[in-house]
């Protein structure tokens, strides 16, 4: 598959250049919903080694972050999977294991993948649709650089991140993907299911107090 294209070569201004990047994705996009992301799909990426926690209020590093390494991921749930044209990633969570003949599992991370052909694409004939058009590398840069910068809450207040990756997906289309920690715990949903149910505003108010 071709290099894809770099931002600075996309000129919005341009007319025949976007139309012809704005095939492409709708091609790619073609193929990628003959062939999706599925339970048990794998991709190698390579992680670097995460900085060690200096005090005790952080979690424990998973052991795949200290030393850093080669590991195989395998999709084992979606808690957000493609699902409409207006999404602008995916989410899956990965078993993380080394390259051995053993293939030892050391644990899980939340995959936050961003294809381009799969992100909202605007409508050329509208121009104001298509200055608005929200440009994967923006997407996924401006995530990373925003992990970056939380990185003295990573392991307490948010998760461990360890990095953007280029990984290939299933239709052969390149994509980019935000490796985090997984943290086992509730969705908001089963929080709010959770919680006890309160018939009167007096009732909110005591609870609240």
């Amino acid at each position: 598959m071709a290099a894809e294209p770099c931002t600075d070569e996309i000129d919005l201004r341009d007319t025949d250049s976007l139309r012809k990047y704005y095939e492409i994705l709708v091609a790619r996009r073609k193929a990628a919903a003959l062939d999706l992301l599925r339970r048990g799909w794998t991709c190698v990426v390579e992680l670097a080694s995460h900085p060690a926690p200096e005090d005790g209020h952080y979690r424990p590093l998973p052991p795949y972050a200290h030393n850093g390494g080669i590991y195989n991921l395998i999709l084992v749930d979606a808690p957000l999977p493609f699902q409409h044209d207006n999404q602008y990633s995916q989410v899956w969570i990965a078993d993380v294991h080394t390259l051995s003949v053993c293939k030892k599992k050391l644990g899980k991370v939340i995959m936050k993948i961003i294809q381009p052909s799969l992100i909202p694409l605007p409508d050329l004939d509208w121009s104001l649709e298509v200055y608005d058009y929200v440009r994967p590398w923006a997407l996924w840069g401006t995530e990373d650089e925003a992990y970056q910068e939380l990185e003295s809450l990573q392991g307490k207040t948010v998760p461990y991140y360890f990095g953007k990756h280029k990984i290939t997906m299933p239709g052969g289309e390149d994509a980019q993907v935000l490796i985090m920690e997984y943290v086992q715990g509730k969705t908001l949903d089963q929080w709010i299911e959770d919680r006890p149910a309160h018939n009167s505003p007096e009732e909110c108010l005591a609870c609240i107090i």
